[in-house]
């Protein structure tokens, strides 16, 4: 019991994860604009006269005015309240409806069943920690009026039943409030798991296919919209990748593909806009590049791999790059076509190796075939 207790009023980096503050306005501005009517309209009734006559109206009317305005800037539609404001609509609802309490009689008023109307508002909004501070507030004002009534102990029983009913639904409320939105906050990191692992290739780590695409249109509407830093992207793939599948198997294929992911990872430290684009070809998204310093990153991606990667064999893994900068009226498949014509024109260059039809090039070659 006491674990759970040091875990329910434990601090967190975020208390509020998993809360949506449009529900929570929502439900403050409802009791601000409930509270206020219903103290308006018990006035006639239970004059604000008791403790210093006529004064007392206008004391009612700022605490009733003010607790309208609170409903007011919740319920508007572009409310921008955020939790601290909603903390502050609440206490002041608290605070002018203990004056509406003392002004009309005390431990008689009408107005004090209102003070539950605040306490299960304070704790369906807030984390623990701070409804159980407004909750011990409410509770001294609740009480208060044993205290200037002339009886202290009349009552008392009374009250303090009450008290503890209040304390109790919440407790409950707070609770309820906790537990759905720890299951929401646990469905929110469910999906942006699951929509991190849809977009890395398992295999190297890198981001695939469906992730370059995604970069690459942000990045292709940045970089219209700045109309100044120019776009790149390289295009890399490896030479008889198939070969050594056939010869060593997919398991060595594999830890090749894996040899070259971190390879390329090393040489473009810094990047995070590297993707395994197909089965043996590798994109690198160069924002801020132009041709030549994209021309400038194949030449050294080519030679820190064939340095640092191999075939069981000792024989160099061999890879071709290539690369375009996006341009006037060019789309994410533009751009990748560019850098797959380089490359197979650098492929071409190559007496010792024959050139494979790359990634883009199959699937055109599909798409109009």
């Amino acid at each position: 019991m006491r674990a759970h207790l040091r875990e329910y009023f434990a601090r967190r980096l975020d208390p509020y994860a998993g809360a949506v503050v449009e529900i929570s306005r929502r439900l403050t501005g409802a009791a601000a604009l409930a509270g206020g009517i219903i103290s308006l309209g018990l006035l006639p009734a239970a004059p604000p006269t008791v403790p210093i006559g006529d004064p007392g109206w206008l004391l009612a009317a700022l605490c009733v005015a003010g607790t309208l305005m609170g409903a007011v800037m919740t319920l508007r539609s572009r409310s921008t309240a955020d939790w601290n404001a909603l903390a502050a609509i609440q206490w002041f609802g608290l605070g002018s409806l203990a004056v509406l309490v003392w002004l009309t009689g005390g431990n008689e008023s009408p107005h004090a069943t209102l003070f539950l109307l605040w306490i299960v508002v304070s704790a369906a909004c807030h984390p623990p920690r701070r409804a159980g501070v407004y909750l011990i507030a409410a509770a001294f004002v609740t009480v208060a009026p044993l205290s200037y009534d002339g009886a202290p102990l009349a009552g008392a029983g009374e009250a303090a039943a009450q008290l503890l009913v209040w304390i109790v639904m919440a407790a409950v409320a707070n609770l309820w409030v906790v537990s759905v939105r720890s299951d929401r906050l646990q469905r929110i990191l469910s999906e942006q798991h699951a929509s991190t692992l849809a977009r890395i290739d398992p295999l190297t780590g890198l981001g695939n296919r469906r992730a370059f695409d995604e970069a690459a249109a942000s990045l292709i509407s940045r970089t219209r919209g700045s109309g100044s830093s120019p776009l790149s992207v390289v295009v890399a793939d490896l030479d008889d990748f198939k070969q050594i599948n056939d010869r060593y198997g997919h398991l060595v294929g594999d830890r090749c593909l894996r040899e070259v992911a971190n390879t390329i990872r090393l040489a473009m430290r810094g990047s995070e806009l590297i993707y395994r684009w197909g089965g043996d070809e590798f994109a690198i998204l160069l924002e801020g590049s132009n041709h030549s310093a994209a021309s400038a990153v194949c030449e050294r991606l080519t030679e820190a791999i064939t340095t640092a990667c191999s075939t069981p064999d000792g024989a160099a893994i061999r890879v071709a790059c290539g690369c375009a900068q996006l341009s006037d009226g060019m789309d994410t498949d533009d751009l990748v076509a560019g850098a797959d014509l380089a490359l197979m024109a650098r492929k071409h260059e190559r007496p010792a190796s024959t050139p494979r039809p790359s990634a883009v090039t199959r699937l055109t070659r599909a798409e109009t075939g």
